[in-house]
């Protein structure tokens, strides 16, 4: 088969590659040559360099997941696309979703070079997580089943369709990606490549077919969601369970609900071809399986459970999910059981509708998920070859992880010991396949090797050959090469070698470093010097996100870590050489972590506070106003606060566990949001926008204070909490009227 004859994902041949400066673009298109840049035949994905990581940079639960997930997966730093969403995280219009997010996300992989080897799109946290797609659907007469209503997870991985308005996306036969089985015959395995096309009969074709993206969202903090702390222990959890073949069993709940009924007759011949892969599994009746250990994969069907009440515990790697009709809408309020409480309890990824999807068994993943799981596919080829119809589910978790996949191994050697590299170099890597876990099966040969260079593709050879290219078109200072051995196996799995390397074929320097020893942490200044003799100017860059400039060749950049969320975070200086210099200059990375300020204490009360219910607004001129309830869209209005007033909005209120606690606000005005005194945020909007804001807090009364300044048609809307957030709630709260304590 050639696969160079099907087109990967882009909407163009343009192919340029960013600078990690000043926001300019170096093409390596100019400086490369053809021969190594040329397309090459590659299949399937399950690594770090085939994600496509996108991060929204305003919010720090973002920006923190994906820090943790960047470093987990060691995904290119070209690979994260920051993008400053401002919209809503829980539902948006289709259109907007084309404009403002798929479009310019298909574009960078475009603009960055990377249309031969993304095969995954997933999305950090606070991103909405339903697409309402009822302005394409007009005119199309649909059943009550097909609402056009989709995850957004769903509708990247239909990404061809959405950008095309093509509605088909619906069908209950659209994901041609999918493995079809039977009572009577288990499906077979692929890998996937994002420019594969599929045939209407599931085959992999020479040229045509429909394509796809698998997507993923890495976790949900808003509404009904997890914690930042919670998300990030999952992934930590999920990256640990590679390639670990866990001891453990695959169960399959059984029960006279429809929601369990809908998928129960393909259980049998599911635990049938699961245990003939050497994995244990088990059907049990109930809602779940109770008194377990060892819940290594779990489906089931109810709308309705607690988990700790079965007293079975979750091993690391596993998939859960349950068919329900509302799992995956996790709006603050929301009925039945979200997934998030699967991931809470120890799944590594979940599932869940994001409307009314009824009992219709294409549109859940079919028991033969686990399947391909326990071949060796990632968390997201189990999950997307097994749904065939997967628009309205979102897919939530880590989709790399493979706890039963054999990847071969692969070293890099030709290399200095310490890394530094000028001229022509010759690489000549090592790989092994992997030993099979069977006793009875033969290794798997190694089809090729990729090589990238700073998250680029720029040669593919096979198993026994050389590699070679000239550094001297690359800017001198630091870049990564990684080597990936790739499976000859239909699975395609894929094992990676990682070295950093010093490019010294000038003799321009730079130097970057802190000023100061130490923890990085919230509320504190991070200070940085650099020096970069004959440069034009220096930008300070965390990966492709410029974060501060300098015009001129030394200095001084200061940071408030809160910015970068929490965390493992690499900087890096880039220097812009004068003109008959060598050009730009990259220094050594600075590797810091990034960690919450401590935990405010309790609050400390004035004796003889007099508290009230509510919170208290005190307008500029002194008036007070009780707020009671702030759900309605014109709460301030109706409190007769009018475009240009300014106001001073406090409450106390109590917080049952130390943690991490977020805030939310919605809002067209301008804020300044304080806790127990300190300030945490200022933030200055137009239009109504969403802003984010962390503090660390020690269970206790604690105390919250808005001092905003008002436009026309003023809105606010607050929400807050730790696992999940929830609209501020006055009269949970309580305030001390304005007078009553001393000063």
């Amino acid at each position: 088969m050639n696969t160079d004859r099907v087109r990967p994902i882009s909407t163009g041949r343009r192919h340029t590659s960013p600078a990690r400066a000043f926001g300019l673009v170096l093409s390596l298109a100019t400086v490369l040559p053809a021969t190594v840049l040329s397309p090459s035949p590659a299949r399937a994905g399950g690594s770090g360099e085939n994600v496509l990581l996108v991060v929204n940079s305003r919010s720090w639960g973002s920006l923190s997941v994906a820090n943790h997930y960047q470093r987990l997966r060691r995904i290119p730093a070209v690979n994260v696309v920051y993008l400053d969403w401002a919209g809503d995280v829980e539902q948006i219009d289709s259109d907007t979703f084309r404009t403002k997010l798929l479009t310019p996300i298909v574009a960078e992989i475009e603009r960055r070079r990377l249309s031969d080897h993304i095969d995954y799109i997933v999305y950090s946290t606070d991103f909405p997580w339903a697409v309402d797609f009822t302005k394409d659907a007009e005119g199309v007469p649909l059943p009550n089943f097909l609402s056009p209503t989709a995850s957004l997870t769903g509708a990247t991985y239909m990404y061809p369709h959405v950008l095309g308005r093509r509605i088909d996306f619906l069908s209950l036969e659209a994901n041609r990606y999918y493995r079809a089985g039977s009572a009577a015959e288990a499906p077979s395995s692929h890998g996937f490549r994002s420019w594969y096309g599929w045939g209407r009969d599931g085959r992999l074709l020479e040229a045509g077919g429909e394509r796809f993206a698998p997507s993923a969202m890495l976790g949900v903090t808003s509404g009904r969601g997890n914690s930042v702390r919670e998300v990030i222990d999952y992934l930590k959890t999920a990256a640990g369970a590679d390639f670990t073949h866990p001891a453990g069993t695959i169960y399959y709940a059984a029960n006279p609900d429809v929601r369990s009924t809908t998928r129960e007759p393909l259980f049998a011949a599911a635990i049938d071809a699961i245990k003939a892969e050497g994995v244990a599994a088990e059907r049990v009746e109930g809602v779940l399986p109770v008194g377990k250990p060892d819940v290594a994969g779990l489906m089931f069907g109810i709308d309705r459970f607690d988990w700790r009440e079965s007293r079975s515990r979750i091993v690391p790697g596993a998939l859960c999910e349950h068919l329900t009709s509302a799992g995956g809408i996790l709006s603050d309020g929301a009925g039945q059981t979200p997934l998030t409480d699967l991931l809470r309890a120890g799944a590594s990824a979940s599932s869940g509708a994001v409307a009314e999807p009824y009992a219709v068994p294409n549109k859940f993943p079919s028991a033969y998920m686990h399947l391909h799981y326990v071949r060796g596919c990632s968390a997201a080829e189990a999950f997307y070859q097994a749904t065939y119809s997967p628009y309205q589910l979102l897919f939530v978790g880590d989709p790399l992880c493979r706890p039963w996949a054999e990847p071969p191994a692969v070293t890099i050697s030709g290399i200095a010991e310490d890394g530094t590299v000028r001229g022509t170099i010759a690489i000549k890597p090592v790989a092994e396949p992997a030993k099979p876990r069977r006793p009875d099966a033969r290794p798997t040969p190694i089809e090729r090797l990729e090589l990238y260079l700073d998250g680029i593709l720029i040669d593919t050879r096979g198993p026994d050959e050389t590699f070679s290219f000239d550094t001297t078109v690359l800017p001198d200072g630091a870049h990564e090469l990684r080597m990936t051995a790739v499976s000859a196996a239909p699975i395609e799995t894929r094992g990676v070698a990682v070295r950093a390397i010093r490019v010294a074929n000038g003799a321009r320097k730079i130097e970057l470093k802190r000023t100061e020893s130490g923890p990085v942490r919230w509320g504190e200044p991070l200070k940085l010097q650099v020096r970069a003799p004959d440069a034009l100017g220096i930008a300070l860059t965390q990966g492709t996100r410029r974060l501060a400039t300098l015009q001129r060749n030394e200095g001084e950049f200061t940071l408030d870590p809160r910015t970068l969320g929490r965390g493992p975070v690499t900087l890096e200086a880039v220097a812009i050489g004068k003109a008959g210099t060598s050009g730009n200059l990259i220094s050594d990375g600075i590797e810091i972590d990034v960690e919450p300020n401590d935990p405010a204490p309790t609050y400390a009360v004035p004796a003889g506070a007099a508290f009230r219910p509510g919170m208290i607004l005190v307008t500029g001129a002194g008036k007070q106003r009780i707020v009671t309830s702030m759900a309605e869209p014109d709460w301030l209005e109706a409190l007769g606060v009018a475009a240009g007033d300014t106001f001073r909005q406090t409450g106390f209120f109590t917080v049952d566990e130390d943690g991490v606690y977020q805030f939310r606000l919605t809002h067209n005005l301008d804020v300044a949001l304080a806790v127990d005194d300190g300030p945490i945020g200022r933030f200055e909007r137009m239009t109504s926008e969403n802003d984010y804001a962390a503090v660390a807090l020690r269970r206790g009364l604690h105390k919250i204070e808005l001092q905003v300044t008002t436009r026309a048609e003023p809105r606010l809307d607050v929400r807050f909490g730790l696992r999940g957030t929830k609209r501020l709630q006055p009269m949970s709260m309580t305030h001390v009227p304005e007078g009553t304590t001393p000063p």
